[in-house]
């Protein structure tokens, strides 16, 4: 019978040395190898290694340039610049790039690729590249004017409410028992012929509910913390804070980005409050697309080993941020609370 002392030592040998053997649960090493791919011009390679890059870190513009400078194909190559667009905003070259790709997508489609841009431009807006989600789902319209969805997508990004009218009056015209189009067409007709109603701000009373919402915060009371913080910004629409932590109490992504979005009306530079959004971004992302993990890829195994997957099929590897996006916003809240 083998002693049991010198069984325990070896499987933790063992362990140590398996963990040591498997690369692929680390980021720097992975992406240390991913670049040295790229620049020996292993493509293939390089984007796996990178997409394994992105699913281990979302949240570093790195993995997102390397998938994109390695894409095989156009669309693939506009997403991934889109969302290291979303992560480093000031990064000239990914605009640049980004730019290029949709203006070489736009002149080479046709009608049957009406939806895939479509599709693009969803996914672009999603991810807060509405300018050119704008020109994608534009052209959209214009190589297939009766999708009812494309027009209703178009009247969503737009900046212009002249042509959300125009939009939403065209979706009547193809579907007149269109709901969506209707309340839409009212509410954006109203906006512009009625004057804004404004009403009375109650700031100390907000201030009031404020407190008790944090209270009822500290206290694990999550829901009676949200409903006092929706009361507070009924009373006081015009006060960051308690926007934002109504955002970072909201049972559902929809209600957090919109919370967040007028706290960064209120104040574009309410860092908390953009880092909430990019998370409570790609949280939605996933919430509303399947998502494909790659497969592993040992170091020394070439990337032609690994099974290919259909190009209609591939989807880009994400992690789950729910919990990452949690500890982001319980930071925000403790510093918030305890300031």
């Amino acid at each position: 019978m083998p002693n049991s002392t010198l069984s325990a030592s070896n499987s933790t040998e063992t362990t140590v040395k398996t963990d040591a053997q498997h690369p692929w649960e680390d980021f720097d090493t992975l992406l240390r190898h991913a670049e040295r791919a790229r620049s020996t011009n292993d493509k293939a390679r390089a984007r796996t290694l990178y997409a394994r890059v992105v699913e281990l870190n979302p949240n570093d513009p790195r993995g997102w340039t390397g998938l994109a400078e390695t894409a095989v194909s156009t669309d693939e190559a506009i997403i991934s610049w889109a969302y290291t667009l979303a992560l480093a905003p000031n990064s000239w070259e990914a605009r640049i790039q980004m730019d290029a790709y949709i203006e070489e997508r736009i002149n080479k489609s046709g009608v049957a690729d009406a939806a895939v841009l479509l599709a693009l431009a969803r996914t672009l807006a999603e991810v807060g590249q509405k300018p050119s989600a704008y020109r994608l789902v534009t052209h959209s319209t214009e190589l297939d004017p009766t999708n009812v969805e494309a027009w209703l997508w178009r009247a969503g990004i737009t900046e212009d409410r002249a042509d959300a009218v125009d939009c939403l009056r065209h979706v009547l015209s193809l579907d007149p028992n269109n709901a969506q189009a209707r309340a839409g067409l009212e509410w954006e007709i109203s906006r512009q012929h009625q004057p804004t109603f404004k009403p009375p701000v109650d700031a100390s009373g907000a201030i009031n509910l404020y407190e008790k919402g944090k209270t009822a915060l500290h206290n694990g009371n999550l829901a009676d913390a949200h409903a006092l913080f929706v009361q507070a910004t009924e009373l006081d629409p015009n006060n960051e804070s308690v926007w934002f932590m109504r955002g970072s109490t909201a049972p559902n992504t929809d209600e957090g980005l919109q919370c967040m979005e007028q706290t960064l009306r209120l104040n574009p530079r309410h860092q908390a409050a953009k880092d909430a959004m990019w998370y409570l971004r790609v949280k939605k992302y996933r919430e509303s697309f399947a998502i494909r993990t790659s497969p592993p890829l040992a170091l020394d195994e070439p990337a032609s080993a690994v099974p290919s997957t259909p190009q209609s099929k591939r989807q880009f590897p994400m992690v789950w941020l729910g919990g990452l996006a949690i500890l982001i916003l319980v930071v925000a809240l403790l510093f918030l609370f305890w300031r």
